[in-house]
């Protein structure tokens, strides 16, 4: 009998010591029996409820949350806990006292010696952080709005480079025509068939142009299967023409190349972005015409990657740590720092994978890591 006095008041110690515990904690702790019955809550639990325990405790969750909260929200996820699951969410609730807050929930399945079955739940509100992540989330897309609108101004000047020489083609021939026809007594037709045809093939030239242009900005929300190479070439065709025009030779070496699974258009935008800033880095550091951009599409430890090596001269130490960072950019107070910025953004956190730079001999190397399409995710 003594012995069972003594057990019985270590029991009832241990027992106020787990209590003094849940109770101490700013967590929402409960425990709930397998008709959805509460059977212990914490004070934290009461506070934010505004009840006493006994009301609360003895009454389903269906009575303290209200049957659509509990249908709609909790059951569901009660049930796979009571089957044996740990469950893990985060949602916004209403408290009496504490009016909308945003918790992230943890059931945990617990299974008593008499056989008994129930659930530990514990939230925990993390409604400061939230808020501040969606805010984080507002800036973060002013600030792609603002680098887009940058690209815009770009690309207007990338859509000039690419019809100056046609334009200025289809002028020389129209005025060799008119030459032709105030200084010579006939028109030889097989020269003027020719120059026709140039004129045909210099405005085929433009609509392409003009459709690669309208293809890039038009907005699609679908991925798609391609590689690497793939969408460098692409990029070219609205970049290349900036590039021959100021001396700077692409160089594109193909090692290995296997698909991916993303939203291409983000892709050729970090590619424009990243060849873009070589090129202005080229025209700002060299003395002499011979400008390069090497480009290297490889596979490294499965993962597709491509990687731009430009002789533009480096990017200072002091930005070099910086870089990515939003409105620290690498061209003084000509840049706004947000294409890296954006870049990064797109690389890690649309498509998953990485991007990092460095200085290497007379230049700067930017290499990008994706995970191959069995590994993207949706």
């Amino acid at each position: 009998l003594i012995m069972d006095v003594t057990e019985s008041k270590h029991f009832q110690e241990e027992l106020s010591l787990y209590q003094y515990i849940a109770d101490s904690s700013a967590d929402l702790m409960s425990y709930i029996d397998s008709k959805y019955v509460y059977r212990a809550v914490n004070k934290s639990y009461l506070a934010y409820n505004g009840k006493n325990a006994d009301e609360i405790v003895g009454y389903t969750i269906a009575d303290l949350l209200g049957q659509d909260v509990f249908s709609s929200l909790v059951q569901e996820k009660i049930d796979h806990c009571l089957a044996g699951e740990v469950i893990e969410y985060e949602s916004w609730f209403e408290y009496p006292t504490k009016s909308k807050r945003y918790m992230n929930v943890i059931y945990y399945p617990y299974h008593s010696k008499n056989t008994e079955t129930g659930i530990v739940v514990v939230a925990q509100d993390i409604t400061e952080r939230k808020l501040a992540e969606d805010e984080f989330h507002k800036q973060e897309e002013l600030m792609i709005t603002q680098s887009r609108q940058v690209a815009m101004g770009e690309m207007v000047s990338m859509i000039a480079h690419q019809w100056r020489q046609p334009i200025a083609s289809i002028a020389m021939v129209a005025n060799n025509v008119i030459a032709q026809r105030e200084f010579e007594e006939e028109i030889d037709l097989e020269l003027l068939e020719g120059d026709l045809q140039n004129i045909v093939n210099q405005a085929l030239y433009l609509s392409s142009t003009i459709d690669d242009f309208r293809n890039f900005f038009s907005p699609t929300n679908d991925k798609e299967l391609t590689t690497l190479d793939k969408v460098i070439d692409e990029t070219l065709k609205i970049i290349g023409k900036s590039l021959e025009n100021n001396q700077i030779a692409i160089n594109i070496n193909v090692i290995e190349s296997e698909e991916v699974n993303l939203y291409k258009k983000e892709l050729i935008q970090v590619f424009l972005i990243i060849i873009n800033n070589a090129k202005d880095a080229i025209q700002k550091d060299r003395k002499r015409d011979d400008g390069f951009i090497d480009i290297i599409v490889s596979v490294e430890d499965n993962y597709p990657t491509v990687a731009f090596n430009d002789n533009g001269g480096g990017i200072a130490d002091t930005i070099l740590s910086k870089l990515g960072e939003p409105y620290v950019s690498s061209k003084s107070t000509q840049g706004t720092g947000l294409g890296l910025y954006m870049s990064k953004v797109i690389i890690e956190k649309h498509m998953h994978g990485t991007i990092e730079w460095k200085n290497k001999k007379n230049g700067t190397s930017i290499k990008i890591k994706l995970p191959p399409k069995s590994l993207m995710k949706d």
